[in-house]
């Protein structure tokens, strides 16, 4: 994940005659996943030749990378929590894009049984800790649904008490 947050530096220093790097003397694990993420983005729509250069491009590449983040947080959630908790979440949303669309984008594979999976399990935590925080910090009726489901299913279970 490193690599391909930061392979833009790695390369500018590799090429130059400068003596070091310069990276972030700190790093923030959320901006380390939002890199990597964003890195796996650019690649796929640039292959799918969706420019970055007019007005109009732009607006279109940023309602695609809302629907395909959209749909990585629902496959998240479901992974993690199955179809009959992430229903007591009352988040609502349906995935718009199939498996073996998701799976082209770099972030989700299909497994040898025929189901999506993640490359990397903490992807999964992002997008779901990252779902959760921003209806949380909505303060509507979807948030007290949120805070219930924190409290009653995750923090009192005893399978994600460790």
């Amino acid at each position: 994940m490193l690599s391909e947050a930061f392979d833009k530096y790695v390369k500018k220093f590799c090429l130059s005659s400068e003596f070091t790097a310069k990276l972030p003397l700190k790093l923030n694990l959320v901006d380390l996943y939002e890199k990597c993420l964003s890195r796996k983005y650019d690649i796929y729509l640039k292959k799918c030749k969706i420019s970055r250069n007019n007005v109009g491009a732009i607006g279109a590449r940023e309602f695609i990378l809302q629907d395909i983040r959209d749909n990585h947080q629902i496959v998240a959630l479901r992974l993690l929590f199955g179809e009959e908790q992430v229903n007591l979440l009352r988040i609502t949303g349906r995935s718009t894009l199939s498996d073996e669309e998701l799976s082209r984008i770099g972030i989700a594979q299909v497994n040898c049984e025929g189901k999506l999976q993640f490359i990397h399990r903490t992807l999964a935590e992002y997008y779901v800790a990252h779902c959760l925080v921003k209806h949380l910090t909505e303060g509507n009726n979807t948030s007290q649904q949120i805070q219930n489901f924190l409290l009653k299913v995750i923090f009192l279970e005893r399978e994600y008490g460790d």
